[in-house]
This record gives structure tokens, C-alpha cells and sequence, in this order.
């Protein structure tokens, strides 16, 4: 049971919930000033973010663990999603956006790891990270693995080098482009060849979060590029494998 995510390291749901709230205090009696002033600076950084200057994670003013989490699970109530069978998900997304040690410790979570959410088409991977980014879990970008192929295929490597070195970046739909595409005569393994770019730079500790989500299960993912990509993206992402249910889309 998905579930089973969140208690893996033997601690309870309540002594978890009990370490948000812990975060969450640390930040409390934040006059509205302030927060005006952390909403203003928030939206300067990721402008920055967008036009590709360099920023740091200093930079940017947090909210509180315990109000992202809030502000999230008050968008799933409104969106009427299963918050039970989600949870998990944005656990894990929240916690590694922020760079929380002690909360990734709970969760049995590397902080140092990405994470790969494996799971059926239309159980809301996508919709998960979307809404942490929202929120304030430090995540750069969401991009599309297909539209990753199809840049590639148009204008070449050039137009997603920026990928294979940007911190926190998640690869959406890993697999639904294909492994292999024609550039001109030249065979392509676009988003396989970012990976292990972005997994030399993992090894030498010198990037952010690599994250994936996919449809796929780690040993179809092996047959579709090689055993050495899934190798790869088991020794950069903590792994959340999603039970089956029914799509949220039907």
C-alpha cells in the first residue's frame, strides 16, 4: 500500500505530522508586512530563475514546511482528489524541495536523491510536483520529456544543454517519448543522453535534484533505453512506486 511510503522508517503518521508542525513553528508571528516582502522577493527569484541568470537557494525566502503543506492540501480538497493516496507523493516532493534532512530522515528519503515517481497514466505524478512547485518546494522546471525529443529533433543537442547542468529539474512522462529518434541521419537517445550527463555531475556532487515521473516500471524502463540508464536512476532518485488504481482522468 502506498501508505507503507510514508511509515517505512517506523515512525508514525502522528510523529510525522507532529515534525511539520515542529518546522512550521519555528517561522510563526511573521507580521504581514514581512510576508508581503517574502511574496515580492519570491516572485524575483524565479524571474530570475526564468531567464536563466544565476541564482542561489539563499536567495530565495521559504515558506514554512507546515503552510506549504497546508496551502497544498487545500488545493487537492478543492480539486476533490484523494489526499491518502496522494500524500505520499507530496510528502516526498515537499520534503526534498526543501532540502529537509530531518524530515527526509522520517520518510526514509535520501536528501541528496532526486525521486522517481513510477505510476499508471492519470494518478496525478504530474499534478503532485505541479503543486509543490506552486507552493514553494524549490523545483526550477517541469518539462516534458517529449517536448525534450522534439527540441532535440528540431534544433539539435543545443537547444537542451541547459538541462543536463540546471539544478532541481523534473523530467515529466519519462518513456513516453521513446528511447531513440532520427536528427538527419544521426540516431538520438535525447532525454538518456541528459541523464547521464546529469548523473556525472550527481557523482561529483556538483547538481540539484534529477526527479522523473513515468509510466513505466523500472525494468520496463530498462528495456526500453539499457540497464545501465535504470542503474543510473536508482543511484540519483529515492524511488516511489505508485499502486494501481483507477485513473483520476476517467
Amino acid at each position: 500500500m502506498v501508505r507503507n511510503f510514508i511509515l517505512a522508517s517506523g515512525y508514525s503518521e502522528a510523529e510525522i505530522e507532529a515534525q511539520l508542525a515542529r518546522l512550521g513553528a519555528k517561522k510563526t508571528g511573521v507580521s504581514a508586512e514581512s510576508k508581503d516582502a517574502a511574496r515580492i522577493a519570491e516572485a524575483a527569484y524565479w524571474e530570475r530563475v526564468r531567464n536563466g541568470k544565476s541564482v542561489s537557494v539563499a536567495d530565495l525566502p521559504r515558506r514554512p514546511i507546515a503552510e506549504t503543506m497546508t496551502a497544498i492540501r487545500t488545493d487537492y480538497a478543492e480539486n476533490e482528489w484523494e489526499w491518502d493516496f496522494v500524500k505520499p507523493m507530496v510528502y516526498a516532493i515537499v520534503a526534498l524541495g526543501y532540502g529537509d534532512a530531518a524530515l527526509c530522515e522520517k520518510l526514509g528519503l535520501s536528501p541528496k536523491k532526486g525521486l522517481i515517481v513510477s505510476g499508471g497514466y492519470g494518478l496525478g505524478k504530474t499534478t503532485a510536483f505541479d503543486m509543490c512547485k506552486k507552493h514553494g518546494a524549490l523545483y526550477a522546471e517541469i518539462v516534458s520529456c517529449l517536448t525534450l525529443k522534439k527540441i532535440v529533433l528540431k534544433d539539435g543537442y543545443a537547444g537542451v544543454d541547459k538541462y543536463e547542468t540546471r539544478r532541481n529539474v523534473v523530467f515529466d512522462d519519462f518513456g513516453r517519448e521513446g528511447a531513440t529518434a532520427n536528427n538527419y541521419g544521426n540516431r538520438i537517445d535525447a532525454v538518456a543522453d541528459i541523464v547521464a550527463a546529469r548523473y556525472d555531475l550527481f557523482r561529483a556532487g556538483k547538481i540539484g535534484l534529477t526527479c522523473f515521473t513515468t509510466n513505466l516500471s523500472l525494468s520496463a524502463i530498462a528495456e526500453a533505453y539499457s540497464p545501465h540508464i535504470t542503474d543510473r536512476i536508482k543511484e540519483m532518485c529515492n524511488v516511489l512506486i505508485l499502486p494501481e488504481r483507477k485513473s483520476y482522468r476517467q
